[in-house]
């Protein structure tokens, strides 16, 4: 299972001149849950072969949730940056993605 990438929230002190910037903790556990989903989708999905509708069923739901997961965190990622994020990983890195 990948790393879950920490996405730091940062704010400026003004009177410092410093930079504070810390882990949010909301779009770790968006992406940990969703890592977790998407894990247990594809273990329900092998494990169900062709004949087990009903682990099937379970892994199309576990998806759906990894799905709604990423993109609750994509959205709170783009409001905290105030960037468009890139979602591929063959995008320039410089091009907007918070991973380079």
């Amino acid at each position: 299972m990948p790393s879950t990438p920490t996405v730091r929230c940062c704010s400026k002190t003004p009177a410092r001149r410093t930079t504070t910037c810390h882990p949010d903790t909301t779009v770790t556990n968006q992406l940990s849950n969703a890592y977790a989903d998407e894990g247990s989708a594809a273990n329900d999905c092998y494990n169900a072969g062709t004949t087990n509708a009903k682990l099937l069923a379970r892994s199309a739901r576990e998806r759906a949730q990894a799905d709604a997961l990423l993109a609750q965190a994509l959205e709170r990622v783009q409001s905290i940056t105030g960037t468009t994020i890139s979602t591929t990983t063959t995008t320039d890195p410089g091009s907007g993605s918070i991973f380079g």
